[in-house]
């Protein structure tokens, strides 16, 4: 999974400031939002 983290990484840091921060509200708010599933469900 390591690998698949620095992937996203560098395309994130591939876009424009504007769409790094509508990302980075988006993934706040999956973040505030109630778990459906355990973290060992998800991976």
């Amino acid at each position: 999974m390591g690998a698949m983290l620095e992937v996203l990484e560098n395309q994130a840091l591939q876009l424009s400031p504007k769409e790094r921060g509508e990302l980075i509200h988006r993934l706040i708010v999956s973040l505030e939002s109630e778990p459906e599933d355990t973290p060992e469900a998800i991976a």
